[in-house]
């Protein structure tokens, strides 16, 4: 049980040091430190995308008097369907490690170290993803140094958990190929079949509009659904397209007119600020873009990927750049918006197989003309 804050002063005046474990009781000094921890969290959170902002203000304040777990996952899931799902990034993996130290009778703060923490990724996780284990050490690293910044002890004294930098190497890399379309072959392919599927007429040009800005610009399908009217803009053969990122970063890409443009002009609008919706104007998720790219896929009889999500798309669109544009790794970098150069390194492994393959594939169609 969680205890109960209902003064709303502790909920907008958080000290700036706080006791490090004031309890006798393990669980009561972990949410003596979880609920300023998420309070923080909602502070330095982006609010671009909260739809009421009156609802918003509601659900911190329900927070702050939840009193158990189940209490206040339904305030966080709630903030998400309001637009604010950032902090559900933070809270399910911290609650989840408060889960693996009640199993394990921990009974201070102190108890957790650098090899909790890593019996925690190897043993509790093991069936994850090491992409998802690393979203979860991130989170508790985040928790765990929010408390090294304000706690103090009585005699003047702090705590300090010393976290191992190397606690990542405990998380094996997983080598899953990348899928993607072949760029000498598929890609051209997928493109022309956009427009030969018998879409809905009220889908039609949406779906068509949607696809090809996906393969061509390499977008995320975050920023594809987040794409605003006014996002859209004419510059000269081409069109303007207003991105938001990862980190409320700003950029822009562009696709050609003559590839999208019947279709822009006849898409269905709704009376709503966002450009790609629902028939009641509520925005697309991605398991409808799954459906309509595995429509492409079969219709086009290209041989399902591994994953034949969005996100495929934007490895098709980056494989095609760099093996038959020719980007080398800094320009696909500026491209793709990635912050991390060795996560565009990942693209360019991948192309050093497709050039392989292409070569392959020449041997044998020209045989001894080569």
């Amino acid at each position: 049980m969680v205890e109960n804050e209902n003064n709303l002063g502790s909920f907008i005046f958080d000290d700036d040091l706080i006791e490090f474990e004031p309890f006798a009781n393990f669980e009561l000094n972990f949410y003596h430190w979880f609920k300023p921890y998420m309070r923080n969290v909602f502070s330095t959170q982006s609010r671009r995308k909260i739809i009421n902002l009156e609802l918003h203000k509601q659900l911190i304040k329900e927070f702050n008097k939840a009193s158990d777990n189940d209490e206040m996952r339904e305030v966080i899931n709630a903030m998400g369907r309001n637009g604010f799902k950032g902090p559900k990034s933070y809270f399910n993996p911290n609650i989840k490690f408060y889960d693996f130290l009640i199993a394990n009778n921990i009974q201070s703060i102190t108890n957790i170290k650098n090899n909790t923490i890593k019996y925690f990724l190897v043993n509790e996780l093991e069936s994850y993803s090491s992409t998802y284990k690393k979203d979860i050490l991130v989170a508790i690293k985040n928790f765990l140094q929010f408390i090294e910044s304000k706690n103090y002890i009585k005699n003047g004294d702090s705590h300090f958990f010393k976290l191992d930098r190397t606690l990542v190497k405990s998380i094996q890399k997983e080598r899953k190929p990348l899928a993607y379309l072949k760029p000498d072959s598929e890609f051209d392919l997928f493109l022309s079949t956009i427009d030969k599927i018998n879409w809905k007429r009220n889908s039609k040009h949406r779906n068509r509009v949607m696809l090809k800005i996906l393969l061509i610009t390499g977008i995320r399908v975050s920023e594809l659904t987040d794409i605003k009217k006014s996002d859209f803009k004419e510059s000269g053969n081409s069109y303007e397209i207003a991105i938001i990122g990862k980190g409320n970063k700003k950029r822009y890409v562009y696709i050609a007119k003559n590839i999208i443009e019947s279709d822009l002009n006849n898409l269905v609008l709704i009376d709503t600020e966002y450009l790609f919706t629902t028939r009641t104007g509520k925005k697309l998720n991605d398991r409808y873009l799954n459906t309509i790219i595995e429509n492409v896929l079969q219709e086009a009889n290209i041989p399902k990927k591994e994953k034949n999500g969005p996100h495929m798309l934007r490895h098709s669109c980056a494989t095609w750049l760099n093996v038959v544009a020719g980007y080398d790794i800094s320009k696909l970098q500026a491209y793709l918006a990635h912050e991390d150069i060795s996560t565009t390194k990942k693209y360019v492994h991948l192309n050093e197989k497709v050039v392989k393959d292409m070569s392959e594939r020449v041997n044998i169609i020209l045989g001894s003309k080569l």
